[in-house]
């Protein structure tokens, strides 16, 4: 009987051992008020370029450094390019993922809430902050980071497409928003 159950301890601690990890990243749900509260800068940019490169010189960490050229500036922005770094990438070969962060192509259009600050993410919100901007039939609208449209309601943030059938705001309606934002928290938008 012993053994049996000691067979079974040993099984049970063998499983668990060799279970896949379930990687989370867990994050306080931000409204647009928050966002603009948060960031440092906010810009309409194109990604240009996506460089995964070691992070220091030991080779003990991976980071990403993506190259924007700014379309529009909002907030905290003075120049034509800004180049955020990220945790994660892929180097020789070694590949470092940091689950719920935000993946850029280079091409794509997008909007950033960002700090200035050295984090893994520096999206406010880890990826809360980074919209997609994609032209549609009606001109360009707004998604979130994993492509589902987004439309504002005072400072709430909606996701999904609106009772109309539209898929997520203008993006000239949700920088109208942002800029309301910015106002009512007296920083100066451009």
């Amino acid at each position: 009987m012993k053994q049996l159950l000691a067979g079974a301890l040993l099984s049970a601690a063998f499983l668990l051992l060799a279970a896949p990890r379930a990687d989370a990243t867990t994050v306080v749900a931000k409204d647009l008020g928050d966002l603009c509260a948060e960031a440092d800068m906010i810009f309409v940019g194109k990604v240009v370029s996506v460089t995964s490169r070691w992070a220091d010189e030991r080779k003990q960490a991976i980071e990403t450094l993506v190259d924007f050229s700014v379309l529009e500036p909002i907030y905290g922005v003075t120049t034509s390019a800004v180049q955020l770094s990220f945790s994660g990438g892929e180097v020789d070969g070694l590949k470092e993922v940091v689950a719920g962060a935000p993946q850029f192509q280079p091409g794509e259009e997008v909007l950033i809430f960002a700090s200035k600050e050295r984090w893994i993410s520096p999206i406010i919100g880890f990826h809360q902050g980074c919209f997609r901007v994609v032209d549609s039939d009606g001109g360009k609208r707004v998604l979130d980071a994993e492509g589902h449209p987004v439309s504002v309601e005072g400072r709430a943030l909606r996701y999904g497409p609106r009772e109309n059938g539209v898929s997520g705001a203008s993006l000239s309606d949700f920088l109208d928003s942002v800029r309301r934002q910015l106002g009512e928290r007296g920083r100066e938008a451009h």
